[in-house]
């Protein structure tokens, strides 16, 4: 309602300040001819994932989704070309399964549907249908060897020995009174497998599937994944966050049978979750000592011996609902929905599943802060634990895992060279890389010199490759600055004498700086920040940027106002915007005397050329998402981001 009923003021009211009032004669607005072009919006995301597949080296990745998509990279993820599997994307159906005999040989299943390639992906044949095992969805596939892929569908368990050219169907006659269907199976060879169901009855086979025997399940939950370990093993997880193994075990010396007896135990996961009731595993995988089960809610469990015992890890950074896992050698791909960033979403893990990147592209998430290494390495963060990183100029976003104990909102980032970075946020978190921004640390609370808890740090900012500042706010309200002399992996924090929230910052060296806040507020420090002077701004309204180019002439804006001096801060000319209906400012930049641009809200680029004398809009009706962040690599490489992964850049 708020967008239709600005829209509507807008063909009343003006967009533009400085125009003619009466008794004035027009001022004249100088341009420069630049303009803006969008290269990131939320639909630039993948699609819902259901499945997926990683090679053993880590290089050739498959990404399978809706309606018939996917994706294939053949670099770890860096680059990707996406495409749809035959006549999918306009049935409806979607792909949920999927396994490779080789590079080449491959079989998707899907809603009533299974196809084959034999080219690694560039084509796909339909190879079995509804025609063939009725209306189902098949839910999972496996190559076992020897040019054997099997599958389920519905009550139907498929076989094909000839690399998923043919399919052959054995109907689980078992169920057929019964309103289950079959969930999942394992192979631990060609002919030894065990098949769940949704049902208190699961099935067990020794001839490659040609004849299943029920057997009737002690779990005590319901399942929704089973895998097999080298030893015969099967493992289970399912709701309730629960894992259980089953084994047979030597009988009691005191039995008068020498049969081995089959064992159904749970296996506990350290640490315990809270509210397990509330968690899902929905996919399980062992090869060899390593293990991984993923869940909802980011929930990943891994194991290093070969399931022996379970430890739940917070490393890939994210609160995505996995659906799927694969494991090949030392690299597992994790796949699923990730509502609030994404749509699809898709990770890396290796070093034994202690490291993890995300793969997937795009995102929908709300941009607050930016930075650019080069014109083409740059990040972005956000929300809900968001941190992105660009190899193409913003064209596409990567996601960078963050580890915290809340969902932490990440409003600044910088970098003070091509490997050591900090980003900061709600909570008082600090995340470091030395890494150019691949992999996260989380800064501990002992590495930061404060007696009061922190509520939240709004921006940082490297004044010399080991020199970090921040600001933010206490609990108390005090606002508060930042130090670091060891590219941010240790914190003093020093008050600044002044009751209000503090919101942006800029230096010029290690010693000279400002910073903007609420109430009108501007703060100048000589002395690197262990002194602050409050400046005379003349307004009281909130202050969201500062940006000088020299010890003597800076601009500040926030709501509905434009500050400028040109004296240090000592005095300011406020240049009036009541004309302008979307005068909310956040973020400003100059790259020059004379060349600026400030970003707000409803999409707003505004312009100036004449030192901010006098302004006008640029990319007018271009989006009407609000933006945040403005950054200048230098006079030609410049990026504005905002709400709903909304990225423009600067046309020269």
């Amino acid at each position: 309602m708020r967008r239709i009923l600005l829209a509507s003021l807008l063909a009343v009211m003006l967009v533009f300040w400085g125009c003619e009032k009466p008794g004035e004669e027009e001022k004249e607005v100088p341009t420069d001819g630049t303009s803006w072009e969008i290269i990131h919006t939320n639909q630039s995301v993948l699609p819902t994932l259901f499945a997926g597949y990683i090679s053993s080296d880590g290089q050739r990745i498959f990404l399978f989704g809706d309606k018939g998509f996917f994706a294939l990279s053949t670099d770890g993820g860096f680059t990707w070309t996406t495409d749809t599997v035959a006549d999918m994307a306009d049935s409806g159906y979607s792909i949920r399964c999927a396994d490779f005999a080789d590079e080449n040989t491959g079989v998707i299943g899907g809603d009533m549907t299974i196809y084959r390639t034999t080219d690694g992906g560039a084509t796909w044949t339909l190879v079995a249908s509804q025609a063939d095992f009725g209306e189902a969805r098949v839910r999972k596939v496996k190559y076992v060897g020897n040019g054997k892929f099997y599958a389920i569908a519905g009550a139907n368990f498929l076989r094909s020995t000839d690399y998923g050219a043919t399919w052959e169907v054995v109907h689980i006659d078992y169920l057929d009174s019964t309103s289950y269907g079959l969930i999942s199976f394992d192979f631990v060879d060609e002919d030894n497998g065990y098949m769940i169901s949704s049902g208190p009855v699961n099935f067990v086979t020794t001839d490659g599937g040609l004849t299943w025997i029920p057997e009737r399940t002690e779990m005590g939950f319901h399942g929704y994944d089973v895998d097999a370990a080298d030893d015969g093993t099967y493992f289970v997880c399912g709701d309730t966050s629960k894992i259980v193994r089953r084994t047979f075990v030597p009988a009691d010396s005191d039995s008068a049978s020498s049969d081995s007896v089959l064992v159904w135990e749970e296996i506990s996961i350290s640490p315990t979750l809270t509210h397990p009731e509330l968690y899902i595993f929905e996919a399980i995988k062992i090869e060899g000592d390593l293990g991984i089960a993923v869940g909802n809610d980011g929930l990943v469990a891994i194991s290093t011996d070969g399931g022996e015992t379970w430890q739940r890890t917070d490393a890939p950074g994210t609160y995505a609902d996995f659906s799927y896992v694969a494991l090949a050698g030392d690299y597992a791909l994790a796949v699923g929905i990730d509502n609030i960033r994404a749509d699809g979403f898709a990770t890396v893990g290796t070093s034994n599943l202690s490291v993890w990147k995300g793969v997937s592209y795009g995102t929908k998430m709300e941009l607050d802060d930016m930075v650019f290494i080069d014109e083409q390495t740059g990040f972005f963060v956000g929300k809900e634990l968001s941190l992105f990183k660009t190899y193409d100029g913003g064209l596409t976003l990567y996601q960078r895992p963050l580890v915290a104990e809340h969902n932490v909102s990440v409003s600044g980032i910088d970098f003070g060279d091509d490997l050591h970075g900090v980003a900061v946020g709600s909570d008082g978190a600090i995340f470091t890389t030395s890494d150019g921004g691949e992999t996260w640390s989380t800064v501990p609370e002992e590495n930061i010199s404060y007696d009061t808890d922190i509520d939240h740090l709004n921006k940082v900012r490297f004044v010399d490759p080991t020199t970090v500042y921040a600001v933010g706010t206490d609990i108390d309200g005090n606002g508060i600055f930042l130090r670091s002399s060891d590219a941010g992996e240790n914190w003093e924090v020093i008050q600044t004498g002044y009751n209000v929230e503090l919101l942006n910052l800029d230096f010029l060296s290690p010693t000279v700086g400002w910073i903007a806040g609420e109430m009108g507020t501007v703060l100048k420090t000589t002395d690197g920040g262990e002194n602050w002077e409050r400046l005379p701004t003349g307004t009281n309204a909130g202050l969201n940027a500062v940006d000088f180019i020299d010890e003597n002439h800076g601009w500040a804006c926030g709501s509905y106002v434009i500050l400028k001096t040109t004296d240090g801060g000592q005095t300011w000319t406020s240049y009036p915007v009541e004309d302008n209906l979307f005068a909310m400012f956040h973020d400003i930049v100059f790259v020059d005397q004379n060349t600026g641009w400030i970003v707000g809200d409803f999409g707003y680029i505004l312009h100036t050329v004449d030192g901010g004398e006098t302004w006008y809009r640029q990319a007018a009706g271009m989006t009407e998402s609000d933006l945040y962040a403005i950054y200048a690599l230098d006079a030609t490489h410049i990026w504005a981001c905002g709400e709903l992964g909304t990225i423009l850049k600067l046309v020269p």
